[in-house]
């Protein structure tokens, strides 16, 4: 028979912590919450999302939390689907600014040499020409400067 799911989550927090304490003798623990969109689906899954982080700020020393999202779905989804007491948890955000289509050609560019793809100019041309015009403004890149 499986494990009570709440002795999975002590058990998984505990060892949380103790990464965060072990970190004080090195460096930062970085937690990175990627795709958070993904927690839009059921309104439990945003609420326990702020709840997470809000207990990883006030309980973990030693450790720095990364949370990306997509600006307004986040705004209007995601934030809201918080408890209040968690939502003062999140820093002020940081934006990004969208690459112009010199700097996503420098960044497919790089990416390609990395993996030393010997067909790097013609890939490089079919994700521009291809990919790139049809990916919205929420993904970075403004449709202007395509």
């Amino acid at each position: 028979m499986p494990e009570p799911v709440e002795n999975v989550n002590v058990g998984a927090w505990t060892r949380l912590s103790d990464l965060c304490n072990l970190s004080r003798f090195y460096q930062p623990f970085v937690f990175c919450f990627d795709q958070t969109e993904g927690y839009t689906v059921r309104p439990e899954l945003m609420s326990q999302f702020g709840n997470t982080v809000s207990r990883i700020v006030a309980e973990c020393s030693c450790q720095l939390t990364v949370v990306t999202a997509n600006e307004n779905i986040w705004d209007a989804r995601l934030l809201p689907g918080m408890d209040v007491a968690h939502r003062d948890r999140f820093s002020e955000p940081h934006l990004l600014k969208p690459l112009s289509r010199a700097e996503a050609e420098e960044l497919i560019d790089l990416r390609l040499k990395a993996s030393h793809n010997r067909n790097r100019p013609r890939v490089t041309l079919r994700i521009l020409n291809g990919w790139i015009p049809f990916l919205s403004a929420c993904a970075g890149l403004r449709r202007e400067s395509l």
